[in-house]
């Protein structure tokens, strides 16, 4: 059975047009402004505040996946510290990779203990630890490789993104998928250079995957956009803990107003 393509989905779910933008014409990337409609309770379990947030998201046409919608001179910024830090990451991973006493026993306790904790079988759990195993000693190879590649993305995106900068969006997306290619497909978070360049979640699963329901939130019926408002209360709330050098220097937002996108429209509401 061929699967559904988001350009299909958006067919079938004509709401989702209302939040997407597209700031620079037809192009794979848009804009996605969800809304964060949270609530303030005193002590006493009282309301005492509503808060309207508006968050935007960088959208991929193509796949629906949803990524954070940096600014293109952030993402130049990022790019610019990558063609230092690529290289010097890509020595430490080779280097962990070729010295096999630490590299190996290691790969061992971390295979075993995912396979544990998805209670997988002794069989499977032996195929993944001689998997990954092979794919450690692989890697001692590979690691080079790929760095050279990432490392002339990252150079292409400072030098072409002077002069195009709507390309950034393009880089970052093929940064992204060569350092997957790099890592099995897994997140490892200790090899991800940029986890900001890496996709949230996708617009057709969102529904599902932030299903939850939490008490300072009035959410939309809509299971999607139910998803999407705890996507948004996510992201403001990260942002409130600061300590990120890209986000206005580590400062933190002001609890008690509400943040708003400077890549959203101040004219647009919320759709009823």
């Amino acid at each position: 059975m061929q699967a559904l393509t988001f350009t299909d989905w958006r067919k079938t779910h004509p709401f989702i047009e209302d939040y997407i933008f597209y700031p620079d014409g037809k192009s794979r990337w848009a804009r996605l402004v969800v809304p964060w409609h949270e609530c303030i309770y005193n002590e006493q379990g009282q309301k005492i505040k509503d808060i309207y947030h508006k968050c935007a998201f960088s959208l991929d046409l193509f796949t629906g996946n949803i990524y954070l919608d940096c600014r293109k001179r952030k993402i130049w910024m990022k790019c610019a510290a990558l063609t230092i830090g690529t290289p010097l990451l890509g020595y430490l991973k080779t280097l962990y990779h070729l010295f096999f006493p630490l590299s190996i026993p290691l790969e061992i306790f971390k295979t075993v203990q995912h396979g544990l904790q998805q209670q997988h079988t002794k069989k499977q759990i032996a195929y993944e630890v001689l998997r990954d195993v092979a794919r450690n000693t692989v890697d001692a190879i590979r690691t080079p490789l790929y760095t050279v590649a990432l490392t002339i993305v990252a150079l292409a995106a400072v030098c072409i993104g002077i002069f195009v900068p709507y390309q950034l969006y393009q880089f970052r997306w093929i940064f992204e998928n060569i350092e997957n290619n790099l890592n099995w497909n897994k997140n490892e978070l200790a090899w991800n250079m940029v986890p900001c360049f890496h996709f949230y979640n996708n617009v057709m699963s969102i529904g599902q995957d932030y299903s939850y329901t939490k008490a300072d939130t009035v959410y939309d019926q809509n299971p999607t956009l139910k998803g999407l408002n705890n996507l948004a209360r996510a992201n403001v709330k990260f942002r409130r803990r600061g300590y990120n050098i890209f986000n206005d220097c580590c400062l933190k937002l002001d609890p008690n107003k509400p943040y708003i996108s400077a890549a959203c429209d101040p004219a647009w509401q919320i759709p009823v």
